[in-house]
């Protein structure tokens, strides 16, 4: 991905058209949850109607598959911004209200130290 360099006042700005690579990172774990969850509707919609359906199980486990690995990849995602804290803490916010996280001890674990960075210029951006 490509930034173009922007000033305003002498300080450098991200281009504001480039999405920020966490806003990415988190629409695609959103959609995935938004994805498992209509299919595990239909699942119980064959099942009460005593139909069987292989190949919507089949894509219920590949999505499953992807969600989870969307999950880790947003678990794991070091803040580099105050809004990066803001857009994980909300997207937190939702899967918690969503009344099934998928978080287990360690996931909590990675998400805290992904909010912590040791690096200078990301320790100084916070005080």
């Amino acid at each position: 991905m490509a930034l173009a360099v922007i000033t305003f006042n002498g300080e450098r700005l991200e281009d504001p058209i480039t999405e920020r690579p966490l806003t990415t990172i988190l629409r695609r774990h959103r959609q995935l949850r938004e994805q498992v969850e209509r299919l595990c509707r239909r699942l119980v919609e064959c099942e009460t109607e005593s139909r069987f359906s292989a190949r919507l199980e089949m894509r219920l486990n590949e999505v499953l598959a992807q969600e989870e690995h969307a999950r880790d990849e947003m678990l794991r995602f070091a803040v580099e911004s105050i809004e990066d804290c803001a857009a994980k803490a909300e997207h937190l916010r939702w899967l918690l209200n969503e009344g099934d996280s998928g978080l287990e001890d360690a996931d909590w674990n990675l998400l805290l130290q992904s909010f912590v960075n040791s690096t200078p210029v990301a320790a100084g951006a916070f005080s």
